[in-house]
């Protein structure tokens, strides 16, 4: 089956007042790996005509609330735009980083800064039965300097951190992942990776 996938970029400030989209090129790896038939598209502006059977919310900014500079509010506006063309035609929306805070505020999730969650760091697995010949035990990469501290109950939780912040979550009722670290950043592509997204959506 090909799949459209659609990503929403970060948005830098390069220069002052110069913003620019910009997306890790080894997502088109990964996605591939997963997605052996895809259709990749950057999402930059609002494109309502197209459809798309899986949008990413990519890292790389911070949540307004936290920082109120014009990168984060552009990226916002962006977030809200497909988060609701998402949700209107029950699309499948994977957080990660950014998108995964982004998702959790929305419904009711306490994101706040939390030192020690840059470079690698074990998560616990809670729900073994997802997961396929993968330790309940397992490092990933972190490059967030704010995590999920409390999730709200709207979210199963699939994965915590040893000091007990939150990496992996799903939305009960919508169709709505967040993840915290980068799978598109390994060196090689871990089989939790793969699992995680082929999973969600063939589940």
């Amino acid at each position: 089956m090909r799949m459209n996938i659609g990503i929403v970029p970060a948005v830098r400030e390069i220069y002052k007042n110069q913003f620019e989209f910009t997306i890790d090129a080894k997502w088109l790896k990964f996605l591939r790996k997963v997605y052996p038939k895809c259709n990749v598209k950057f999402l930059t502006s609002k494109n309502k005509d197209e459809e798309f059977d899986l949008i990413i919310f990519s890292g790389g900014n911070d949540l307004v609330k936290n920082d109120k500079s014009k990168k984060n509010k552009i990226r916002k506006k962006v977030d809200d735009y497909y988060y609701k063309l998402g949700v209107k035609n029950k699309i499948p929306l994977i957080g990660i980083c950014h998108g995964a805070a982004y998702f959790g505020e929305k419904f009711g999730c306490k994101i706040e800064k939390k030192t020690g969650h840059v470079g690698n760091h074990k998560i616990l697995l809670t729900k073994k039965k997802y997961f396929e010949k993968i330790k309940t035990s397992i490092n990933v990469n972190s490059y967030h300097n704010y995590a999920i501290t409390t999730v709200s109950k709207k979210f199963d939780i699939l994965a915590y951190s040893d000091d007990k912040t939150f990496e992996l979550i799903r939305h009960k009722k919508k169709e709505i992942l967040c993840i915290m670290w980068h799978p598109e950043r390994n060196k090689k592509i871990s089989n939790l990776d793969i699992q995680i997204f082929k999973k969600f959506i063939c589940n």
